[in-house]
């Protein structure tokens, strides 16, 4: 098996156990749900914030940690990012970022520049200012998301790569953002402008 593979393998394995744990929430015993809320909390008081900075949260996180990602930095970090915006946000739909802010945007047209500001300020960051800039936008998306539904809740999997390749040279994750956001709320402004000429 190839190590990108093998990799994308561990990913995988890695966001099922983010999502088991809120898969107990009605199914597991009163001990099961009360540890998971438990985990959820510790995930999210470290929100937006390193690893290394994080040190009561060790446990847990590498005990969802597949044993072929421990000792990559980069991929523990992005993992521990996931887990963290994960616990502000825990469900998981087929969004990517992009996808989601345009669904708040076409629900409520009062926050469209707000919601734009905030996509802009994600596309122009750099990867070490990443973090801060998604806690701050996941944080503001969640109860949105919950209220819109499954068209805002994110593909925690996808947010994983977009993650590994941020830094990519051509920018494939920032353009694909802005085109998903874009595209859709032009579509809806000129679905809108037709429906109002006829």
């Amino acid at each position: 098996m190839t190590e990108a593979r093998t990799v994308s393998q561990a990913l995988d394995v890695f966001v099922a156990a983010l999502q088991a744990l809120t898969g107990r929430r009605t199914g597991g015993s009163p001990a099961e749900m009360a540890e998971d809320r438990a985990a959820l909390a510790s995930l999210r008081r470290c929100a937006g914030r390193r690893l290394a900075e994080c040190p009561a949260v060790y446990p847990l996180f590498y005990r969802l940690l597949p044993p072929a990602l421990s000792g990559r930095e980069d991929l523990e970090e992005h993992c521990f990012l996931i887990a963290t915006l994960f616990a502000l946000m825990p469900v998981w739909g087929a969004a990517d970022l992009g996808t989601a802010l345009a669904a708040v945007a076409l629900a409520d047209k009062q926050v469209v520049r707000s919601v734009e500001r905030r996509l802009r300020a994600l596309l122009a960051c750099t990867a070490d200012e990443l973090p801060f800039h998604l806690r701050q936008t996941v944080r503001w998306l969640a109860p949105q998301a919950l209220l819109i539904g499954e068209d805002a809740w994110l593909d925690w999997r996808r947010l994983l790569d977009d993650l590994r390749f941020w830094e990519h040279p051509q920018r494939i994750v920032q353009k694909r953002w802005a085109s998903q956001y874009f595209r859709r709320v032009r579509a809806q402004a000129t679905a809108g402008e037709v429906v109002a000429s006829s």
